[in-house]
C-alpha cells in the first residue's frame, strides 16, 4: 500500500507539487456561470497570459522528452528543424489570426467551419479532432508513466498518473478553461524554472568548457554541415514530420486561443510572441540534448534519458519529474476542455437546438470532461508506443480538419459537398498511404494528404455545379460583411458583461 512505503525526496516533491495545483485551481478559478465563460472566459485577457496558456498547452511532456533524443539520434539535423519548429510553428498562425475577425465570435473550431459550409462538415471536425485528442492525451498520460518510473521507484508510477489525472479532470471539469489557464500559469512556471536548471546540471556534469565541447562536436559526423543535407531515407522520413509539426499547431486549443482575444490584432500578436517563447524553451532543451551527447555519445537515443537521470542528485529528480508532470498535464487538459466544448456543441445543436442551449451545453462539458479524461487513461494502459501515438494522432487531424480550416481563414467558400468530398479523400488517402506507402517509405503522410484533400476541394469547387456560386473562390466582401456583423456581436457581449 502506498502509506507503508517511506517517502523518498521525489516522491514527496511530487505529492507537494500536485497538492499545490489542486489548490491553486480551486483557490483562484471561477465558478463559470455561463457556456460562454466556461469555454472561453467572460473577461479580456492579456497578451501574457495568454501567450504563457499557448505555450504550457504546446510543450507536453513528448515533446520534451523526444526533443532531448532526437538531438543525440540526428545531431545537427535535429537542432536545426526543432528551433526551426519551435518558433515557425506558432508564426504561421499569427497572420492566419489577422484573418480571423469574421470569426472571433465563436466559440471553437469547428463552430467556424460549420458557420460556412454547415452542420456535416463541422461534425467532422468534431469527430476527428475527438480521435486526435484522446491520442494525445495518452500520449500525456503515458510521458507522466515513464518520468516517475525513471524517477521514484518506490511506488508504482500508473499509481501517481491516476492522481495526476484525476487531479486534473477535477479541476477542468468544475472550474472550466479559467482553471486551465491558472493551472497553466503554475505548470509553465514550474517548467521555466527547472528546465534552465537542468541544463546547468549536466554542462557541470560534463566538467568541459564550452571551447572543448565545440572541437569534440566537430569531430562528430552527424554534426557537421557536409552531412546535413544528404537526400536519403532519414531525411525525407524528418522532413514530412517537420511539416506535420509545422500544421499540427493549428489546432483546437490554440484556435480557441484566439478566440480569447480581445480581437484579431492581439490574437496575431500572441502566436508572434509565443514564438520568441517557445524558442527560447527549445534552446534550453536541445542544449540538455547536447550536453547528454557530449557525455556520452555511443548510447544509444533510448536510454538517453535514464543517463541523464542516473547522473543526477535525487533533488534534482524531483524537480525532473515534476517538470514532465507539469507539462503533461497542461497539454491534457487543453485537449480535454476543448474536445469537451466541441462536442457539447454538436451535441447540443442537433438534440436541442433552440430549447435554452446554454444550460444543456454547460451541462454536457461538464459531463463529458471526465469521460474523456478517463477513456484516455484506460488507454494509455494499452498504447504506449510514444512515436507511433503521436504519427496517429497526426493522421486523425491533419489529413482531414486542418486544409479546410486553413482555406476556410482565407476566404475559400464552396458548398458542403466540396469540403465533404475533400475531408473524405484526405480520409482514404491516409489509409492508403498507411497501407502501402508509409510501409516501403518510412515517411509519414499526415501532410501530403492535406495537401490531397486541400486540392481535390478547390478542384470540385470548380468542376462540381454549385448550387450557390460565389463570386471568387476567396469571396473577400463576404468575408468583410461577417467582419461587420462579428465586431457588432462582440461590442454587444461586451457590454451585456459589464
Amino acid at each position: 500500500m502506498l502509506f507503508n512505503i517511506p517517502l523518498n525526496i521525489p516522491l514527496l516533491m511530487v505529492v507537494v507539487f500536485l497538492s499545490i495545483v489542486l489548490g491553486i485551481a480551486f483557490r483562484f478559478a471561477r465558478v463559470p456561470t455561463t457556456f460562454r465563460e466556461y469555454a472561453i472566459g467572460n473577461t479580456p485577457f492579456s497578451t501574457a497570459y495568454l501567450v504563457a496558456t499557448v505555450l504550457a498547452t504546446a510543450y507536453g511532456g513528448r515533446t520534451v522528452m523526444h526533443s532531448v533524443t532526437e538531438v543525440h539520434k540526428f545531431g545537427l539535423c535535429a537542432i536545426l528543424t526543432g528551433i526551426i519548429t519551435g518558433c515557425l510553428s506558432f508564426w504561421i498562425i499569427s497572420p492566419l489570426a489577422l484573418r480571423m475577425a469574421p470569426f472571433m465570435h465563436h466559440l471553437s473550431m469547428s463552430e467556424t467551419v460549420g458557420s460556412i459550409y454547415g452542420k456535416y462538415p463541422r461534425v467532422m471536425v468534431v469527430l476527428s479532432n475527438l480521435f486526435a485528442s484522446i491520442v494525445m492525451i495518452t500520449i500525456q498520460i503515458n510521458v507522466m508513466t515513464i518520468a516517475i518510473g525513471m524517477c521514484i521507484d518506490s511506488v508504482d508510477p500508473k499509481i501517481i498518473t491516476i492522481i495526476s489525472m484525476l487531479i486534473l479532470i477535477l479541476y477542468s471539469t468544475f472550474g472550466g478553461v479559467h482553471a486551465v489557464l491558472i493551472t497553466d500559469l503554475v505548470q509553465l512556471g514550474t517548467f521555466l524554472v527547472i528546465l534552465p536548471l537542468l541544463s546547468c546540471c549536466i554542462f557541470r556534469y560534463i566538467g568541459k568548457p564550452m571551447p572543448e565541447i565545440i572541437s569534440f562536436l566537430q569531430t562528430q559526423e552527424r554534426f557537421q554541415f557536409s552531412k546535413l543535407f544528404q537526400v536519403n531515407h532519414n531525411l525525407w522520413s524528418m522532413l514530412t514530420l517537420f511539416l506535420s509539426r509545422l500544421v499540427f499547431n493549428i489546432s483546437p486549443p490554440n484556435i480557441q486561443r484566439i478566440y480569447m482575444s480581445s480581437d484579431h490584432f492581439q490574437a496575431s500578436k500572441v502566436f508572434l510572441h509565443t514564438g520568441m517563447g517557445s524558442l527560447y524553451i527549445k534552446l534550453f532543451m536541445l542544449l540538455i540534448g547536447l550536453f547528454a551527447f557530449v557525455s556520452a555519445p555511443d548510447l544509444p537515443a533510448t536510454v538517453v534519458w535514464g543517463h541523464i537521470l542516473s547522473n543526477i542528485s535525487p533533488l534534482f529528480k524531483g524537480f525532473v519529474v515534476i517538470s514532465l508532470l507539469a507539462v503533461s498535464m497542461s497539454t491534457a487538459d487543453s485537449h480535454i476542455n476543448s474536445s469537451a466544448i466541441m462536442i457539447s456543441q454538436e451535441i447540443t445543436d442537433i438534440v436541442y437546438k433552440k430549447k435554452n442551449p446554454d444550460r444543456h451545453q454547460f451541462l454536457l462539458a461538464k459531463i463529458t470532461t471526465p469521460i474523456l479524461g478517463i477513456f484516455s487513461l484506460m488507454l494509455s494502459f494499452y498504447c504506449n508506443d510514444l512515436m507511433e501515438l503521436i504519427k496517429l494522432g497526426f493522421d486523425c487531424f491533419i489529413p482531414i480538419v486542418t486544409g479546410p480550416f486553413i482555406l476556410t481563414i482565407l476566404g475559400f467558400r464552396s458548398s458542403s459537398y466540396s469540403v465533404l468530398t475533400g475531408m473524405a479523400t484526405g480520409i482514404l488517402a491516409i489509409i492508403i498511404w498507411n497501407k502501402w506507402v508509409e510501409p516501403v517509405t518510412d515517411v509519414n503522410g499526415a501532410f501530403p494528404c492535406m495537401l490531397i484533400n486541400s486540392l481535390v476541394m478547390i478542384t470540385t469547387h470548380y468542376l462540381w455545379p454549385q448550387k450557390k456560386r460565389n463570386k471568387g473562390v476567396f469571396d473577400q466582401a463576404n468575408a468583410l460583411k461577417l467582419w461587420v456583423n462579428a465586431r457588432a456581436s462582440c461590442a454587444s457581449m461586451r457590454k451585456e458583461n459589464t
